[in-house]
């Protein structure tokens, strides 16, 4: 059994690190409009982190001048990542 759990472990890392690699900005800044209360267009985002250890992704979103610290927690699944939308702080 433990030889099983070494071999399928690694399979759910590698699957964690392609999912939260494949978000775009775009994506990020579709998660963070409801949060920030304005429309994809007005947002800016930068300084992207992402940790695979919480499916975590780390950023900073510009809206009108002002700076908002970020992060959007996922969940992996079978069909690719189930979003949260972004929690933001000034």
């Amino acid at each position: 059994m433990k030889k099983i759990m070494m071999l399928i472990l690694p399979v759910f890392v590698l699957s964690a690190c392609s999912t939260l690699d494949t978000m775009t900005n775009a994506d990020i800044k579709s998660a963070s409009e409801t949060t920030l209360n304005t429309g994809a267009e007005n947002i800016t985002i930068s300084n992207v982190e992402r940790n695979y250890t919480n499916n975590q992704i780390k950023y900073i979103a510009t809206v009108n001048g002002k700076k908002h610290y970020c992060y959007i927690q996922g969940i992996v699944t079978q069909d690719g990542m189930t979003l949260f939308p972004g929690v933001c702080g000034k």
